[in-house]
């Protein structure tokens, strides 16, 4: 998960993608809080916040204590700058591995474009159960994958929207069952990925206008597939991946 971590903290990342890669932007986190009953006297977690946008609406639309946590401290001092006001919103550093909440100490867990990338999805999800009130939600939005990525796809992709780990929509839901949760809903959300991934393609021809030098300014993203157009091909790629099935993306609330 570190990679993906540094790589989502990177300004250039954050000019393609926002905030987080997150398809359907809060409309998607409006619909997982409604389905997870959220309101002001829910306590929720928001893991693999970021710069905490999902976090700070839930407190500001609902009224409920939310605690922001993250591996990456960049996006973070930036979130609690932005939110400072926020009393309700509390942001700290931890791993979705060990989260530092006792048991059945929360309501509503969120988990949004994040957990393909973890490192132990497992260990991740029964952590979530664990720290859930008796018929708390978790509240999940993340890529899924039908069939492989094609090694062209793998090589461009991968490291920058780190998905080449997503599980089959089958395997997410039995993820979540062998975790001990039930009444799971789960929903495609895959037109919301191709309007992002359109949303992308045309930031990118805009930075292809942008003078070498300041292109150097955003460091390790790959430049020159920005320039010569391999990450615009390959975008194009996974659209037609996706229309045809291959990938997706969903989001699932369920019940412990």
């Amino acid at each position: 998960m570190n990679c993906c971590t540094d790589l989502y903290q990177h300004p250039l990342t954050h000019h393609l993608l926002g905030d987080s890669f997150h398809p359907g932007g809060l409309e998607t986190t409006r619909s997982l809080a409604a389905q997870s009953l959220v309101n002001r006297t829910s306590k929720v977690l928001d893991i693999a916040t970021g710069k905490a946008t999902s976090a700070a609406f839930l407190v500001k639309q609902y009224g409920a204590q939310v605690y922001g946590l993250d591996l990456g401290m960049d996006n973070l001092q930036i979130a609690k700058q932005t939110y400072r006001s926020l009393t309700k919103l509390r942001l700290i550093s931890g791993d979705a591995m060990q989260l530092p909440f006792s048991d059945n100490s929360l309501d509503v867990v969120f988990c949004e474009c994040a957990l393909c990338t973890f490192d132990n999805r497992d260990a991740a999800m029964q952590e979530i159960y664990r720290v859930l009130k008796p018929g708390g939600f978790i509240a999940i939005s993340d890529i899924y994958l039908n069939q492989t990525l094609p090694i062209e796809l793998e090589t461009t992709l991968n490291r920058w929207l780190c998905v080449a780990d997503a599980l089959s929509h089958e395997a997410s839901i039995k993820t979540a069952e062998q975790a001990g949760f039930s009444q799971i809903r789960f929903e495609d959300k895959s037109a919301s990925i191709l309007a992002n991934i359109n949303s992308i393609k045309h930031k990118i021809n805009a930075l292809q206008q942008l003078p070498e030098k300041l292109l150097q300014l955003a460091g390790t993203l790959p430049i020159d597939s920005l320039k010569n157009g391999s990450i615009q091909d390959a975008l194009i790629q996974l659209a037609e991946f996706i229309e045809q099935g291959g990938a997706g993306y969903y989001t699932i609330s369920a019940r412990k």
